[in-house]
């Protein structure tokens, strides 16, 4: 689970294969990110507000549009299970992952 830069969106991580972007004043699903497998963890973008990224167990970092739900970018990481994502706090183009191959990988 994390909060957007503003508190105004919750992104959530599931087994069902999927993330989903949720407005806290209302508490709508307002997208449902999709994956091939279960989704471990989603973090948003302190300097790049535009943006969500989450990671899965399908082997896959991926970059979401927060304004409409579109996938901007899918990042492989080489067959490991992707476990933690975190941006960087000075670069906006910038994820970190933690895979189960014992790898951190820049992006």
């Amino acid at each position: 689970v994390a909060y957007s830069f503003d508190s105004s969106l919750v992104a959530t991580a599931s087994d069902d294969c999927t993330a989903r972007l949720w407005n806290t004043d209302t508490y709508a699903c307002l997208y449902t990110l999709q994956h091939d497998d279960f989704v471990w963890a989603v973090a948003f973008s302190k300097l790049n507000r535009s943006v969500v990224a989450s990671c899965s167990y399908d082997c896959t970092c991926k970059i979401w549009n927060i304004s409409n739900g579109e996938c901007l970018k899918t990042l492989e990481d080489s067959g490991a299970t992707v476990y933690t994502i975190a941006w960087s706090p000075s670069n906006n183009t910038q994820l970190a992952s933690g895979a189960d191959d014992y790898k951190v990988r820049i992006w």
